[in-house]
């Protein structure tokens, strides 16, 4: 390896890792002081909602590093063809991932709306996590391995993307739930809920400009996959 490339991939992990985690971590701190504030922001205040003091809380803030090294480590390294992101769609998406995370850390803070009384809830926000995670991981190695054995076929077909069509935008579903339930809010759900709506506009979008892209191709791998969950949707 070239000292060139050296200083590309370091440039690359800056940006991917260093860069999102401590965005979403800056999210966090949004969502718990907001919260803070609104109690008073006093010691006091700060002392009966610690953020620290709960093991979920610091979890997640390693999650956001790990989720960043797996998307460096294995999701391509360039841009996707603009055409399979609908860019309004992908605005929406992006702006309703921030809303869960910030909505969810706020109740969290408060106190409102919390999903269980007990652990259960972030337990089980843990789970989905996971499981969003290790969809995301299983996608992108197999779209990168597409990109690098492609041999002129127009899109992937294969491992994950011979089971469900557009899975990391389903992994994305998955870890906002996981993101609201490890905050243990209803509200975050709620705003799941609303993702859900929007990432089902965005798969649709797609569908359409791969369809006029593809055409027939896409058709038979449309009657073949369906989205997200087999024989169903």
């Amino acid at each position: 390896m070239s000292e060139n490339e050296e200083r590309k991939i370091v440039r690359s992990f800056g940006s991917r890792v260093v860069f999102y985690t401590l965005t979403n971590i800056l999210l966090v701190a949004f969502g718990w002081l907001a919260g803070w504030w609104l109690k008073g922001h006093s010691f006091i205040a700060w002392g009966q909602s610690n953020y620290f003091s709960d093991s979920f809380r610091l979890f997640y803030l390693a999650y956001l590093l790990i989720e960043a090294i797996v998307d460096f480590s294995l999701s391509p390294r360039w841009i996707r063809p603009m055409d399979e992101v609908p860019h309004e769609w992908l605005h929406w998406r992006a702006r309703m991932w921030e809303t869960v995370l910030v909505v969810s850390v706020f109740s969290d803070c408060m106190g409102l709306l919390p999903v269980s009384l007990s652990g259960g809830a972030r337990w089980a926000g843990v789970g989905f996590l996971a499981a969003g995670l290790l969809l995301y991981a299983k996608s992108s190695s197999d779209r990168r391995e597409f990109l690098r054995r492609s041999a002129g076929k127009p899109f992937p077909v294969n491992g994950v993307f011979g089971v469900i069509r557009s899975p990391e935008t389903l992994s994305h579903l998955i870890t906002a739930v996981g993101t609201a339930l490890v905050f243990n809010a209803w509200a975050g759900v709620f705003c799941a809920l609303i993702t859900l709506g929007i990432l089902v506009g965005y798969v649709s979008a797609q569908d359409r400009m791969m369809q006029e892209k593809y055409g027939n191709p896409w058709t038979a791998y449309k009657e073949r996959v369906n989205r997200w969950v087999p024989f169903l949707f």
